[in-house]
């Protein structure tokens, strides 16, 4: 269910505070076509997944940047994207406006449901492990 309307969120009273704001990661809390939307509720920018089910997969088919569907290849690593992307908005509000606050929400979906990696690093050699195991070290 979307955010309602008439739900304040932290961004929008930042926002009317006079800070820039961005949402990078996981939003969940309504589509763009909905009261939910983080760009109707405070937020300069959205980079990320809008639904949280979509969230469970670290190597998706899409993210969006705003409003509009990034097409990935289902290869590429999305925390990588979500860490440069929130570092690339901070030094932008450093150079844009120096002296305006800014409010960053990082909303990383570390770590998640499905464990998935695209190295299994230490745990390849483990033979006598299944293959969901190796994707799950102990701690």
């Amino acid at each position: 269910m979307p955010l309602p309307a008439d739900t304040l969120t932290v961004a929008q009273v930042l926002k009317g505070a006079g800070y820039a704001t961005a949402c990078v990661g996981k939003w969940g809390m309504g589509m763009f076509d909905t009261t939910g939307s983080p760009l109707k509720k405070g937020f300069d920018h959205f980079y990320g997944h809008n639904c949280q089910r979509k969230a469970h997969n670290y190597f998706p088919p899409y993210i969006w940047n705003d409003d509009q569907q990034v097409a990935l290849d289902g290869k590429t690593y999305v925390q990588d994207l979500f860490a440069n992307e929130s570092l690339k908005w901070v030094r932008e509000q450093k150079r844009k406006a120096p002296d305006q606050p800014f409010f960053l929400f990082y909303a990383i979906t570390l770590p998640h449901g499905d464990y998935q990696t695209d190295n299994l690093g230490i745990y390849a050699d483990q033979k006598d492990w299944t293959p969901r195991r190796r994707r799950m070290p102990r701690w």
